[in-house]
């Protein structure tokens, strides 16, 4: 049974994260493109379009952060649940980017957020699984010298 305290651990973990990653996100392509505004304005008005934004961000975060419970409730392989998770999480994730149109609705455009996406989610993943190796490796560490 899942526990309620795990859901909104990591819905708010997986929000945070989408709020900090998004940030990023959208200050290295105002850089890149030489735009002085934060985001392009879509209600014309920056702080209505930064709130909307930050709300969408953690959406995506906190459906990444619940689809990483896949990882606790099943036997599956790595490859296969990672697989899963990111799909489960990718595509709420271009939905609402389509919806508060962060970019046209063409191929090219759902290629690069794509490949950001997957960059992120990457990221996420690769220190996860590191961090619990090392967690994995303390714990059989402490094991190793209690004695029995």
């Amino acid at each position: 049974m899942i526990n309620s305290n795990k859901i909104i651990k990591r819905f708010i973990t997986g929000a945070l994260q989408g709020n900090f990653f998004g940030l990023i996100v959208t200050l290295t392509g105002s850089y890149i493109s030489g735009n002085s505004e934060f985001i392009v304005s879509r209600f014309n008005n920056q702080n209505i379009d930064i709130l909307i934004a930050m709300i969408v961000w953690c959406l995506i975060g906190g459906i990444a952060g619940l689809s990483s419970l896949i990882f606790d409730y099943t036997d599956w392989g790595i490859t296969k649940t990672t697989c899963i998770q990111f799909l489960i999480s990718y595509f709420p994730a271009l939905a609402m980017a389509i919806l508060v149109n962060w970019f046209p609705f063409k191929l090219d455009s759902i290629i690069v957020f794509s490949i950001i996406y997957a960059t992120i989610f990457f990221i996420i993943w690769f220190i996860s699984m590191k961090s619990t190796k090392n967690d994995i490796k303390q714990l059989n560490q402490k094991l190793q010298h209690k004695k029995f």
